[in-house]
């Protein structure tokens, strides 16, 4: 289906297969009577990721499902659902909407998710694009947004969105915010304005030094990029792709990524495909695929960041088999990190050359990084369970300021939680776990104990229960 332009935000249509995601049933009335704004709840997430996450899951389990009609980032706008069918993105026994507006979002509701992220300027992007495309919901269909679309938190009491996507661009958390920004844009004719950054047809805005660079940056993390399987070779390979394309890449397994039409297609602007051969010598910046003989013939496909005619030098993911051991396929983990490893050519090896930016100045975002003072650590990825020797609040987010969950899900006397990382902040040291009963319903922070050590260190400090480090 054709791409279109909401008041200049690049909306296109991916619709899932029907299932219990996508029930295909008509909305009551036949069109929306009012619009929700969420914001998707998973930081660094993108529209595409969702979307694929949603038709991977397509038929999930009644009691598991949710869904909406649109995903909005800071590149573009998805519609899976059309928005004259129902889609499962409030809860039926949640009370306000139907004192409110008389019927249940999911049967009268369009439903569209924000996404945020860590980077505050790409969380304003998306809530910016995520505000146009509100505005034109609302025109198209005759709908107030000023009565007629509440943020989720507003309608269902458990719920904090869009109040992260706003925290994320530097906003208060309250749905007026948002509506300040609709009203830009509602029954404006705004202008389509060219990608202010200049670049060469078809190549990225990044330098090879630039990416590459970045890439170090994310050695000992992990990355999920289709919320599928966790950490797979190709999830970190398609985070890669959209940092520098804005999309990821398509395959039947790393082995297919040369080959895919999709990818071809794309290739002619953006890059080079390289066979390997004797005499063949990989850059920095290569996206490098073995074929079939890797990965019981799934392939394997990985970063260079170092390179001589004997060896490359690369970041991987799932090297080991470790990116996916634990839980569901939709909502599992793994153990195994982005690592550097060194490994030797072989004759199944294709290469893939990034078409980067030849710009010299330097890159503002480079510019401005400089320009800060260079930002103290508080997070780091310490690992371990907490056991608890009293009743403990949960949070969203590790701070004195992040939204507590609902007492009936604090931490009690003698429970416990595995930990995947430690923050200080205001005071506290807090520490970043999943509920072992419930972990797809995401990360949450507690507190451990008050920062009393001059010298801020951890271990001498005293627990409100007990920790072993792992």
């Amino acid at each position: 289906m054709a791409t279109e332009n909401w008041k200049g935000v690049k909306v296109r249509y991916q619709l899932l297969t029907k299932g219990t995601r996508r029930y295909g049933e008509t909305m009551d009335g036949g069109k929306p009577q009012f619009i929700v704004a969420h914001d998707t709840g998973n930081i660094n997430t993108t529209a595409q990721s969702n979307v694929t996450y949603y038709e991977n899951t397509y038929n999930i389990p009644w009691n598991n499902v949710a869904s909406a009609h649109i995903f909005v980032d800071d590149k573009e706008c998805i519609i899976c659902i059309p928005t004259t069918e129902k889609a499962w993105h409030v809860l039926y026994d949640a009370p306000t909407d139907n004192i409110w507006y008389n019927k249940d979002a999911n049967d009268v509701a369009i439903g569209v998710e924000i996404c945020y992220f860590s980077d505050r300027e790409r969380s304003r992007k998306a809530l910016d694009n995520g505000a146009r495309v509100l505005a034109y919901l609302a025109e198209y269909w005759h709908i107030d947004y000023k009565t007629r679309m509440p943020g989720h938190q507003d309608i269902q009491a458990d719920k904090q969105d869009p109040g992260n996507a706003l925290e994320a661009s530097g906003y208060g958390r309250n749905t007026s915010n948002l509506d300040k920004l609709v009203a830009k844009y509602y029954k404006q004719n705004v202008k389509v304005k060219a990608t202010p950054v200049k670049v060469e047809k078809g190549s990225t805005s990044f330098t090879r030094e630039e990416f590459v660079k970045w890439l170090k940056s994310t050695v000992g993390k992990q990355y999920d990029y289709d919320l599928y399987a966790a950490f797979q070779c190709v999830d970190y390979a398609n985070v890669g792709w959209d940092k520098l394309f804005g999309h990821g890449l398509k395959g039947n397994g790393a082995k297919d990524i040369p080959f895919n039409d999709y990818n071809k297609d794309k290739f002619k602007n953006e890059a080079t495909v390289y066979k390997n051969t004797p005499s063949f010598l990989a850059k920095p910046g290569d996206l490098v695929v073995w074929g079939e003989q890797m990965g019981y013939g799934w392939g394997h496909v990985a970063w260079v960041v170092e390179a001589t005619l004997d060896y490359i030098v690369v970041l991987e993911q799932n090297w080991l088999g470790g990116g996916w051991t634990s839980g569901p396929i939709n909502n599992g983990t793994g153990w195994e990190t982005v690592t550097r490893r060194k490994h030797e050519y072989d004759t199944q090896m294709w290469f893939i050359r990034p078409k980067f930016s030849n710009k010299k100045a330097e890159s503002k975002l480079l510019k401005k990084s400089k320009e800060k003072k260079k930002e103290k650590q508080i997070t780091w990825n310490w690992k371990g369970r907490f056991t608890t020797n009293t009743t403990i609040k949960v949070r969203r987010s590790p701070s004195l300021k992040g939204s507590v969950v609902p007492s009936s899900d604090w931490l009690l006397s003698n429970q416990w939680v595995d930990f995947v990382s430690i923050t200080k902040k205001d005071g506290y040291w807090w520490a970043k776990f999943k509920y072992p009963t419930n972990p797809s319903s995401g990360y949450f922070y507690c507190a451990l104990c008050k920062i009393t050590d001059k010298q801020e260190r951890i271990k001498k400090e005293k627990y409100w229960g007990s920790i072993k480090w792992k």
